[in-house]
């Protein structure tokens, strides 16, 4: 299992072109980087950070991502391109998700809140 050591810091533009940030409080490292071609069933997040049980994702390989975001409805699915994944590499993704789907989803990626 590859454990990343460090995260990056997380900061995004917003529509107006202005910077926002947002805090990773904690990373799940005992999963390490996850590689869903390993794995069985989609990726949830069972530790209980938020209510929700949402998660951050820090993008550690090329590939496409696949997954739900919060709110949307099982079964919604939501892309990140491989040019976003290639835009994002080594940072956190700027949104909250519920699931990863293990189907269509090539890129690698830790978890954090």
């Amino acid at each position: 299992m590859t454990k990343r050591r460090n995260y990056p810091g997380s900061s995004v533009r917003g529509l107006a072109g202005a910077g926002t940030s947002f805090e990773i409080n904690d990373a799940i490292s005992n999963e390490g980087v996850i590689d869903m071609a390993s794995r069985s069933l989609d990726y949830t997040c069972s530790k209980n950070q938020d209510d929700d049980f949402s998660f951050k994702i820090c993008i550690e390989t090329a590939g496409v991502v696949k997954g739900q975001l919060i709110g949307q409805e099982e079964g919604e699915v939501f892309t990140i391109t491989a040019a976003q994944v290639n835009a994002y590499l080594g940072q956190w993704y700027p949104a909250k998700f519920a699931k990863i789907y293990k189907t269509g989803t090539t890129a690698t990626f830790s978890v954090g809140f």
